[in-house]
């Protein structure tokens, strides 16, 4: 398989987890000399699921969401203990579109999601209900929140093109043009946000 994400345990030292093209979610303990598969209790998360982002709650790292894409479909779901157990809080209505990354605050419990249906959504209560907060007409594949304001987000989309809100949504900024001028910056396209100054670096093809 193919690693598709690398999450730190926000608390334990050495604590590793992957997410993986066709073999769900693996972790390490060790900082990363031995690796276990996680296996879902509820069933959930399948053993051939393929892994495009884990996120853990800082405060309370048994609260993960997990990005996945099973049974030709995006799916969004949510542990609550750690790996344990799963449950699905939230799939894509037209099969073939991916649940591409999501966010969560501290707590856990405030969430955002993109799709590449286009969807960028929140949930308030962690993942019970949702609203779509803005419908992009190229799909949805990276988010990138701003770790100086919980307001401040970067998104991607398959054609490269990238937008920015400061207002977690409600407006949107177009910044595709600031890098146009390169030749092939829109393919293959990676986005780094410096978590101590706030800059945003993008590779490319350029």
């Amino acid at each position: 398989f193919t690693i598709t994400d690398f999450m730190i345990h926000p608390k334990e030292r050495g604590h590793f987890f992957i997410g993986t093209t066709n073999s769900g979610i693996w972790r390490s303990k060790d900082e990363g000399r031995s690796w276990e598969k996680i296996v879902d209790r509820a069933g959930a998360l399948m053993a051939n699921t393929e892994i495009l982002r884990i996120a853990i709650s800082g405060s309370n790292p048994k609260i993960w969401y997990v990005a996945a894409y099973q049974q030709n479909r995006g799916s969004l779901l949510k542990t609550d203990d750690g790996g344990e157990n799963f449950r699905e809080v939230y799939f894509v209505p037209v099969e073939r579109f991916g649940v591409f990354d999501v966010w969560i605050d501290e707590s856990g419990r405030s969430v955002f999601v993109v799709t590449g249906q286009g969807g960028f959504l929140e949930s308030k209560d962690g993942g019970k209900s949702w609203r779509v907060v803005r419908w992009f007409p190229d799909g949805v594949i990276r988010l990138i929140s701003d770790p100086r304001s919980s307001s401040t987000f970067y998104l991607s989309t398959p054609r490269g093109k990238m937008f920015k809100t400061v207002d977690r949504g409600n407006t949107w900024t177009d910044l595709t043009s600031r890098f146009d001028s390169f030749d092939k910056s829109r393919r293959n396209q990676n986005l780094v946000l410096d978590r101590l100054n706030g800059a945003l670096y993008l590779g490319s093809d350029y």
